[in-house]
């Protein structure tokens, strides 16, 4: 049997239609992160209580917020643009 190689695509991926469902999914992280720090203070605030808040999952958090810092700044960010 013979390998073949895969083709060089055409054209480069772009991810139009992944973009919108990626930045959404980011929201709600931030903003369960926001609300979990105001009800329960970002000492309390796990990655796997903003991860079951938001509807996803840790991985998904630490993907998107590899540091729990930039998470924070996220947060934050996501509520001043709320006001």
């Amino acid at each position: 049997m013979t390998a073949q190689k895969n083709p060089v695509s055409p054209r480069p991926y772009r991810m139009t239609r992944r973009l919108g469902a990626v930045e959404e999914t980011r929201s709600r992280i931030a903003a369960a992160t926001f609300e979990l720090h105001a009800t329960i203070g970002p000492a309390k605030t796990t990655i796997s209580a903003v991860a079951e808040k938001a509807g996803v999952q840790r991985h998904t958090v630490y993907h998107h917020f590899p540091t729990k810092r930039v998470l924070y700044i996220e947060a934050y960010r996501h509520a001043i643009n709320l006001a």
